[in-house]
C-alpha cells in the first residue's frame, strides 16, 4: 500500500480482491490437505491477515460503506475473520501433522482480542477503554474529538479488530 501513483483505497481494493481469490483457490485446490504445502498455506494466510489488520489501522479514516470505491472497514473485517478462521484450522491440522507454526501465538492473540472486543461491545461496556480515530491517527478517551457526534466516532472505531 506504499504506491504513490494510486490512492491507498484503490490499492487496498485491488489487493483485497486478489487475496479473497487466493483464499478461495487454496480451499478449492485443497492445499491444506497436502502436508508439503501446509507451511506455505499458513504463511500465505498469515500475510493476508496482517494485510487486513494494517488496512484497518491505516484506512479506517476512509470508511464509508455508502460511498463505492472507498475503504469499507466492515467488509475488510469480515474477510479478515474468514481468513483467521481458516488459519486457526490450518494450525490445528499442522499440530496433528507435526508441522511447526512459529506464529500461531500471534494470530491466536489477534483472535482473542477480537472476541474480547465483540463481547465488550455486546455488553455495552468498555466505553472508557474505547480507542477512537480522527484524521491524525489514534485518539484516546479524554482527548478532544474533531467530530461533534460521538456515535459516529464510536462506529468508526469499533469496526477494526485491533483498535482497542
Amino acid at each position: 500500500m506504499d504506491r504513490k501513483d494510486e490512492p491507498p483505497e484503490t490499492v487496498h481494493a485491488f489487493l483485497w480482491d486478489r487475496f479473497r481469490e487466493v483464499r478461495r483457490e487454496i480451499n478449492t485446490q485443497r492445499f491444506p490437505d497436502q502436508p508439503a504445502l501446509l507451511p506455505h498455506v499458513i504463511e500465505w494466510n498469515e500475510r493476508i491477515v496482517r494485510f487486513h489488520i494494517l488496512a484497518s489501522h491505516e484506512l479506517i479514516r476512509l470508511h464509508n460503506p455508502a460511498t463505492p470505491g472507498r475503504f469499507n472497514a466492515i467488509l475488510n473485517q469480515e474477510q479478515m475473520n474468514k481468513q483467521i478462521l481458516d488459519l486457526l484450522g490450518y494450525y490445528r491440522k499442522a499440530t496433528l501433522l507435526g508441522v511447526p507454526t512459529p506464529n500461531a501465538a500471534e494470530f491466536k492473540l489477534v483472535t482473542l482480542a477480537g472476541v474480547a472486543r465483540e463481547q465488550r461491545e455486546r455488553q455495552g461496556g468498555g466505553k472508557e477503554q474505547q480507542v477512537l480515530h480522527d484524521h491524525h491517527g489514534v485518539r484516546r478517551p479524554g482527548q478532544q474529538a474533531k467530530q461533534k457526534d460521538p456515535r459516529q466516532d464510536r462506529r468508526r472505531g469499533s469496526v477494526a479488530l485491533l483498535h482497542t
